[in-house]
């Protein structure tokens, strides 16, 4: 549903945007995914940041 990631640019990492956040997730299988973290708009994403 959401679009990849682009600052990781891996088709398992996708997002969602709301208001100010992104939330983003890992695709599991096809009917399971992990949320990852909701993620403030104005910070740098990276692999850190979401598996540190």
């Amino acid at each position: 549903m959401g679009r990849i990631i682009p600052e990781l640019n891996q088709t398992d990492l996708r997002e969602l945007l709301y208001k100010q956040y992104r939330i983003m997730y890992q695709v599991l299988t096809p009917n399971d995914l992990a949320i990852l973290v909701v993620h403030h708009g104005s910070k740098p994403v990276s692999l850190e940041s979401l598996f540190g």
